[in-house]
């Protein structure tokens, strides 16, 4: 029997090496009450950081727009698991299918 699990969007977007941040706290300044992403990948040094939002929802909003903007990604490396491709949204399962095609 086929593996079924459904995952949610954060979760999917935490497969492709994006995570949602946030509210920051009293130490955090600016961004006390704020959200923003994150972005890691194997091989990395460092970390990409989105802007912050009022909410949680703008500011996945904003990885999700910012990881389908990425025309250079190299989605092959990415760590997303076959059982979870299908639960992208229909943009992020053709890209990656494209790629596993190549």
């Amino acid at each position: 029997m086929a593996r079924e699990l459904k995952l949610s969007l954060a979760d999917l977007l935490e497969e492709a090496g994006y995570r949602v941040e946030g509210p920051g706290g009293p130490r955090d300044g600016v961004l006390v009450g704020r959200y923003w992403w994150t972005l890691s990948r194997d091989g990395w040094s460092g970390i990409e950081c989105g802007d912050d939002f009022p909410s949680r929802a703008e500011a996945q909003a904003d990885a999700v727009e910012s990881l389908l903007a990425d025309d250079g990604l190299d989605w092959a490396a990415c760590a997303v698991h076959d059982f979870a491709v299908d639960q992208f949204p229909p943009q992020f399962a053709t890209r990656m299918a494209a790629v596993k095609t190549q």
